[in-house]
């Protein structure tokens, strides 16, 4: 054998533990950054999912309050308007009066007394009574904003026979704050999808993708 094929054997038995071992660690590396990758994306997931939860519970529990108001139970709306003005969740957030037909009584997001737009709100009222029961909507486009927003919505019955549905409203833009709280990574998408798989809301281009379908 000439030397320097000799050589050259020396030094690939050498070199190709070295490579392999380079490899493995290589390799390890990559699925310990993969596996802590997947790690944060599910705690990010999962606080974000109790975040949004906290935000519908806490509004169901300012609905429920309201909805044994005196003002609604004399009918007072009026007064009632700036009871659930004052219960609002802030910006991007307003509270809904509906009649058994779904008709709007009044809106929050305008002053009392304006026009309020005629929106057929009927299946949504009537899958309320039905189930007796809090119902949370999918995505849709407000009459009065023309923004995609979701409602979250209880069955009001008073001892004097009145019956209503009482709906807190929550712009996409809303859960701006929930994303913000989730502390999510500027290189991710979090978003949070209604059941017919459209967005409801995104960390990113909320407004520009709500509504829009969910590609997964």
């Amino acid at each position: 054998m000439k030397i320097r094929a000799h050589l050259t054997l020396i030094a690939i038995a050498t070199l190709l533990p070295v490579v392999v071992f380079s490899a493995i660690a290589v390799n390890k590396l990559m699925d310990a950054e993969r596996r802590s990758a997947l790690k944060n994306l599910q705690e990010t997931a999962r606080l974000t999912a109790l975040i949004v939860d906290r935000e519908l519970q806490s509004a169901q529990a300012a609905l429920l309050v309201l909805g044994t108001s005196k003002s609604l139970l004399e009918r007072d709306l009026r007064a009632f308007h700036q009871e659930a003005e004052a219960a609002d969740r802030g910006m991007g957030a307003w509270t809904m009066l509906q009649d058994m037909t779904g008709r709007q009584l009044i809106n929050t997001a305008m002053p009392y007394g304006s026009k309020l737009p005629e929106s057929d709100f009927t299946n949504q009222v009537d899958q309320v009574f039905r189930k007796q029961t809090t119902v949370i909507s999918n995505v849709f486009k407000s009459p009065i904003t023309h923004g995609y927003v979701t409602t979250v919505s209880i069955p009001v019955v008073l001892d004097n026979g009145q019956s209503y549905v009482l709906a807190e409203t929550f712009a996409s833009t809303y859960f701006s704050r929930v994303f913000a709280q989730s502390r999510i990574p500027a290189n991710w998408t979090v978003a949070i999808i209604d059941t017919n798989g459209n967005f409801v809301a995104r960390n990113q281009q909320s407004e520009k993708m709500a509504g829009a379908p969910a590609r997964l």
